[in-house]
């Protein structure tokens, strides 16, 4: 099992720390469509973090951490994920997207429908869209659904 199981049983909005076993629950509702695509690549977990190749200076600072936090808190609160997406960003991808064009190829398409934001999931390799209205996120389903499998949800 994943260190996510714990957030994926308990639900809702959260900050998950550690190795989410550390989860700080976030009131307030995204009223979002998303879509998660996925093309059955398989990213190696550990390999990914090798890439990242990061040293102690490039972390943030707590305090760095925690003026993050409450933007995103905000947000949430507040329903709008325009108040943080451009915090939002997947230090994987880089990496990733070299060794899986497509992955990023399914990435810019997202936006190209008209996606809010887009992003790589965790180490990957699934891609999720997030839009601000059902049609939307549908027909990038349509567009998408011969290049992986397409899920399209709401948050919870």
């Amino acid at each position: 099992m994943g260190a996510d199981i714990p957030y994926c049983l308990k639900g809702g909005n959260a900050f998950c720390e550690g190795i989410g076993e550390v989860i700080e629950n976030i009131k307030g509702k995204l009223k979002y469509w998303i879509i998660v695509a996925n093309c059955g690549i398989t990213v190696n977990t550990a390999n990914a973090y090798k890439s990242l190749n990061r040293d102690k200076d490039s972390a943030l600072t707590g305090s760095e951490i925690e003026e993050k936090k409450k933007i995103f808190r905000d947000g949430i609160k507040k329903g709008e994920i325009g108040y943080f997406k451009k915090y939002l960003k997947n230090d994987f991808e880089n990496q990733v997207f070299l060794q899986y064009p497509e992955l990023k190829i399914i990435k810019d398409k997202i936006f190209e429908y008209d996606a809010e934001y887009a992003t790589m999931t965790g180490s990957g390799s699934s891609i999720i869209g997030i839009f601000d209205s059902k049609v939307k996120a549908e027909r990038a389903k349509k567009f998408l659904k011969d290049k992986a499998k397409i899920y399209i949800t709401r948050f919870l």
